[in-house]
């Protein structure tokens, strides 16, 4: 079975059985998704190379706030996609059991 499945299985078994957190268990499940299957392309290295020549012009501060801004709005992107695609997923499969 794949890490992040087992990973998310040792964390079912240590949450109270009556928790009914349902979209933290989707993003704990995006979390290991990602760490297990990483998103990093030539596309994406390439984009961050072009970011990296124009925040080598800022100061220091200003390059690590711009960059740490950019991290936090791709990676909830990435959460967002993720979410969306399992729900939408989840929905398709009741609509097919109809």
């Amino acid at each position: 079975m794949n890490p992040y499945i087992e990973k998310l299985k040792a964390y079912l078994q240590d949450i109270p059985k009556n928790r009914e957190d349902a979209n933290g268990i989707l993003e704990l499940l995006c979390y290991y998704y990602t760490e297990e299957h990483p998103v990093d392309t030539a596309v994406i290295r390439e984009r961050m190379r072009q970011v990296g020549t124009i925040l080598s012009k800022l100061s220091l501060q200003d390059n690590d706030t711009v960059f740490s801004l950019t991290v936090k709005i791709c990676d909830e992107y990435i959460q967002q996609a993720f979410l969306t695609g399992a729900r939408t997923g989840a929905q398709l499969i009741l609509e097919l059991q109809q």
